[in-house]
C-alpha cells in the first residue's frame, strides 16, 4: 500500500476507535445512571422498611406490657401467640433490610466481567 493509503487506513482506525470509546462512554453513562436510581429506590425502601420495622419494635413492646399485665395464664398465653407473630414479621423485615443494605456494594470491574460473560 501506498503512504496515503496506509495514512486512509490509520484515519478510519481512529475515527472507529473513537466513535466505540463514546458509544462505550454513553453506554457506561447509561448503566450508571440506572445503577444511581436503583440505589435511590432501594434506599427509600430501606427507609420504609426501617420504619416499619421500628413500629412493629413498638407493637412488640405494648403487646409484652399488656401480656405482663395479663391476669391470667390464658390471657397471655393469647398475647404471647400475638407476639411471636409481631416479632416473626419484624425478624423478616430485619433480613431484608440487611440484604438491601448489601446492595449498594461496588463489585470490582474484572468480576462483573466475568458475571455478565466477559464484557465490562
Amino acid at each position: 500500500k501506498t503512504e496515503a493509503g496506509l495514512r486512509a487506513d490509520l484515519a478510519s482506525q481512529r475515527s472507529q476507535a473513537e466513535a466505540e470509546r463514546q458509544k462505550l462512554a454513553a453506554d457506561h453513562a447509561e448503566q450508571t445512571a440506572g445503577f444511581k436510581a436503583l440505589i435511590a429506590g432501594n434506599t427509600a425502601e430501606i427507609t420504609r422498611l426501617k420504619r416499619t420495622s421500628a413500629d412493629k419494635e413498638s407493637q412488640i413492646k405494648g403487646l409484652i406490657a399488656l401480656r405482663d399485665a395479663a391476669k391470667t395464664p390464658e390471657a397471655r398465653k393469647v398475647i404471647e401467640d400475638k407476639i411471636k407473630v409481631v416479632e416473626a414479621d419484624r425478624t423478616a423485615l430485619v433480613t431484608e433490610i440487611t440484604g438491601r443494605e448489601c446492595l449498594p456494594v461496588q463489585v470490582p470491574l474484572p468480576v462483573l466481567a466475568k458475571w455478565r460473560g466477559g464484557q465490562p
